[in-house]
C-alpha cells in the first residue's frame, strides 16, 4: 500500500456523524499529515480540497454534505487548503478549487480531478461504487 504524505497546515480533523455519512475535515496550517491515515481502509473515500473563503467551494460542501448522506458506504474528507501555495495543492496536481478526488478500496486514487457533484456520482458510478 502506497502511504500519500500531504503537508497542509494547523492539522484539525473532526469526524462528523450524521445519521448515515461519515465526514472528516481536515484544516490548513503546515502540520505533515499521512494521508493512508485519513483513508479507510475498505471503502471508498472521497477528498473534496476547498478555500473556505470562496463561494463555490461553500456551495459544493453544502451539496457534498447532502450527497454523503445518501451513500454511507464512502467517506468524505474536507480539506481546507490556504492557496496554492500549500503542499497539498502541489501534491495532488490540482489546478482549481474546489477540487475533487476519489479513492478506492484500496486507497489507490481513481479518476482524475473533478468538481461538481454530477462528475463525482457518474465516477463513483462507473467504478461501481454506488
Amino acid at each position: 500500500m502506497k502511504t500519500i504524505t500531504c503537508v497542509i497546515a494547523l492539522l484539525c480533523w473532526v469526524g462528523l456523524h450524521s445519521a448515515n455519512a461519515e465526514i472528516k475535515r481536515v484544516a490548513d496550517g503546515g502540520v505533515e499529515v499521512n494521508l493512508s491515515d485519513l483513508l479507510p481502509n475498505d471503502e471508498p473515500a472521497v477528498i473534496v480540497f476547498h478555500v473556505p473563503w470562496d463561494q463555490t467551494c461553500i456551495s459544493l460542501l453544502e451539496e457534498v454534505e447532502s450527497w454523503a448522506d445518501q451513500y454511507p458506504n464512502i467517506t468524505v474528507i474536507f480539506v481546507d487548503v490556504v492557496d496554492e501555495r500549500t503542499q497539498a495543492y502541489r501534491q495532488f496536481s490540482l489546478e482549481k478549487y474546489p477540487s475533487i478526488l476519489v479513492y478506492d478500496k484500496e486507497q489507490e486514487r481513481t479518476g482524475p480531478v473533478i468538481d461538481s457533484v454530477s462528475d463525482l456520482e457518474e465516477l463513483l458510478s462507473d467504478k461501481g461504487f454506488i
